[in-house]
């Protein structure tokens, strides 16, 4: 994993049009580049995640807003790359062996 993932995430420049970048989605392809993990690393994250109710809401606030405009795939909020990326760093501090998705979701 990126270990300036944060810096990325946190560091963007306000938009064009004035609005706070922390506030637009993003797609899950940048996500995946910001945190530098690859599409199954991103899927045993998210299964640790979704025990959590405000980035469950905000998926399902996202997948809804795909349905509504017709995107092919639904966005991400920089909120849930946030919660992702410190699942990430807990998952790193875990020795190898351990079960991690159990540790993680306590």
């Amino acid at each position: 994993m990126n270990q300036a993932w944060r810096e990325q995430l946190f560091s963007r420049k306000t938009t064009n049009s004035g609005l706070n970048p922390l506030v637009l989605p993003m797609t899950n392809a940048k996500m995946l580049r910001v945190l530098d993990i690859c599409y199954r690393t991103w899927e045993r994250w998210t299964e640790v995640a979704e025990t959590i109710p405000q980035y469950k809401l905000s998926r399902i606030q996202m997948q809804k807003m795909a349905q509504e405009k017709r995107l092919r795939a639904p966005l991400i909020r920089p909120y849930q790359v946030w919660v992702l990326g410190r699942i990430g760093e807990v998952f790193g501090d875990l020795d190898q062996g351990t079960n991690k998705v159990e540790i993680a979701k306590s």
